[in-house]
Order: structure tokens, then sequence, then C-alpha cells
């Protein structure tokens, strides 16, 4: 038998910092249903960039982000009253953050509830919430085994319409009650997924 079988505690290692994931994780600590298309609330731009701030808006209206999915609403927080009361500050709320969108969508001449309008949105990010710094597994909550498209923690964001990413993954045939031990920013197609935190 060899002299030191095992390694030797090093009190100058660091454990896991920097070597595999940056926050380790057994067991999940949520779980929350995801919604294909969903515009990204946790992002800093909560998932859209506007394009053409509008006016008349005042502080409180809120505009349906229409598309011909479930719409997302936005909420007007501070307007330019030198620009013709257009947007300045925002918010989507996640509680209403719609479903079908893809990066690169377009919304244009939208108006708001009260006399705003004129505004254009392109969806620039429909992620997974707070999968920004790292992703998620997911629960395969379907009654029968099913493909799933995914785009990993690895991919490239390039703003490609659809994903926004350079690359996605289809998963064949994951079991029902599976669950993907994987980084997983999005999800592409599939259906009643948990993403697991």
């Amino acid at each position: 038998m060899a002299q030191k079988q095992f390694n030797d505690w090093d009190p100058t290692q660091s454990g896991l910092e920097g070597n595999m994931m940056a926050e380790p994780r057994v067991f999940a600590h949520d779980a929350v249903a995801i919604t294909i298309g969903a515009i990204n609330c946790s992002d800093a731009n909560y998932g859209i960039q506007i394009t053409d701030p509008g006016e008349d808006f005042v502080v409180g209206e809120t505009v349906d982000l229409t598309h011909g999915g479930t719409d997302a609403t936005l909420t007007v927080l501070s307007i330019d009253p030198d620009n013709n009361d257009a947007i300045v500050n925002y918010q989507i709320d996640c509680g209403d953050v719609g479903d079908g969108y893809e990066v690169g969508d377009t919304l244009a001449a939208l108006t708001g509830s009260a006399a705003g309008n004129g505004v254009d949105i392109t969806i620039t990010n429909i992620d997974i919430p707070n999968t920004q710094k790292r992703g998620c597994c997911i629960y395969n909550g379907s009654a029968a085994a099913q493909n799933i498209t995914v785009v990993m923690e690895a991919a490239t964001y390039d703003g490609s319409t659809g994903t926004g990413y350079d690359r996605t993954v289809t998963l064949i045939n994951v079991p029902a009650g599976a669950i993907m031990p994987m980084q997983i920013r999005q999800v592409a197609s599939g259906t009643n997924l948990l993403a697991l935190y």
C-alpha cells in the first residue's frame, strides 16, 4: 500500500471556488413553471429594447406588448416632458410576461392605457428568469416522454432571431418525471416543464 493513498487536507486550497460551478447546489430551492417565449423580466432591460419612446405618456400608464400570443405589460415609470412626454424608464410586470415572443420580434406603434402612443419595442431576451449568472435544471412534468429543445448555459448570445443564441440542443425522448441536471438558460420547445433553482 502506498504511503499516501488519499490526498491530505490542504488548507490553501479553496474547495469548489472557480472549478466547475460558482454556486454548486445539491438540492433545488425553488421551482417555477416555464413559459416558452415569455419576456425575461429579470433581465437588466426587462428583456426589451425601446427603439422609439413614443409620446404623450404619463407615469403609471401601461402598454400591452401586443404580438398575437398572450401579451406582456409594460408600466411607465418616468417620462421626458422636454421630449413630448416620451418614455424614459419602465418595467415589465414579472407576473405578466406573456408568451410566444421571439428575440428580434418588433412591436411597432404601440399605444398606452391613457393617451400615450407611438412606442416601438424590440424583444431582446426570453431566457428563463434569473439565469443570467447560472442556468437552471429542468423537470419534465409531462405525462409522457418528449423531445425538449433548450439553450445551454455555454451558448453565446448573438441576438439571433428566435432564441437570441448561436445554438440550441434538442434532448431526445426525455422521460416523464425526469430531472435534467444541466445548466439551461432557455427552453425553445417542450410542455409542462419546471425550472429548478
